[in-house]
């Protein structure tokens, strides 16, 4: 049904659409802040209490500990490079730039080509922390976590195929490593291993105490986050059903 040149029945289905899309998303800003607050960030807290109050260990200290123990010691990490292309790196983590071109059916009618920085698996080959100039073997696990005060090397794609990236053009297939190079100072977070050493859970580029002040900025950025999402579920909701009301279709 038309009525001068307009179809009521379906600018009213358009309508509702849109406003039963503004209660979902301003649902997932408050099932987010839901998350955050009250999991995340206490989750986060008892972690960051829990790892403050590990003793100071020593080599000796690691030898005696039993299988499966929480260990955690700092010192200067060595090891051998697993990957020939970056030396630098004994252990390293990285994203891929990937490239993607518009098909003709894009509903924003943009024909420039984006990109996005894809998570390629981190790599922690068998390494060694130095303490008192006696080596502690850290072995090779699956889902460590690297982070900390990583070094950054970057090596560019090869493709003609390009997207910008904070205002410059960057190829499709370029790779951006964070790494760890031999003799930084490292704290590692893990289990004792039952063939000696130990199991790594978590590498951090840094000592204990900034491996301690992170765990508590974790925890505050879950709970900060939280609270942005709880206030921006209303303002997504209001803002929302506003701009429904007053739309009009060109």
């Amino acid at each position: 049904m038309n009525i001068f040149g307009l179809n009521p029945i379906e600018n009213l289905r358009r309508r509702l659409n849109a406003v039963f899309g503004v209660f979902i998303l301003s649902a997932a800003c408050c099932g987010c802040g839901a998350l955050m607050t009250f999991v995340l960030a206490p989750n986060q807290a008892i972690q960051a209490n829990r790892i403050s109050h590990l003793p100071a260990m020593s080599v000796a200290d690691v030898g005696t500990a039993t299988a499966g123990e929480t260990i955690l010691i700092t010192g200067a990490i060595s090891g051998t490079p697993p990957n020939p292309e970056i030396v630098e790196f004994i252990a390293y983590a990285g994203e891929k730039w990937i490239v993607t071109i518009p098909s003709d059916s894009d509903p924003d009618g943009s024909s420039e080509p984006f990109g996005s920085w894809k998570h390629i698996p981190t790599v922690v080959p068998e390494l060694s922390l130095e303490m008192d100039s006696q080596l502690v073997p850290i072995h090779t696990a699956n889902n460590v976590r690297l982070y900390g005060a990583l070094h950054e090397l970057v090596i560019p794609g090869d493709s003609t195929l390009s997207a910008n990236y904070e205002g410059k053009p960057v190829s499709d297939g370029t790779i951006r490593y964070h790494g760890l190079d031999n003799g930084a100072i490292t704290t590692v977070l893990g289990k004792k291993a039952a063939n000696g050493g130990v199991d790594p859970e978590q590498i951090f580029a840094g000592d204990r105490a900034a491996f301690e002040n992170s765990q508590r900025q974790a925890t505050s950025g879950f709970l900060i986050s939280g609270i942005f999402s709880f206030i921006m579920a209303p303002i997504v909701l209001v803002g929302g059903l506003l701009a429904v009301l007053f739309w009009r279709r060109r």
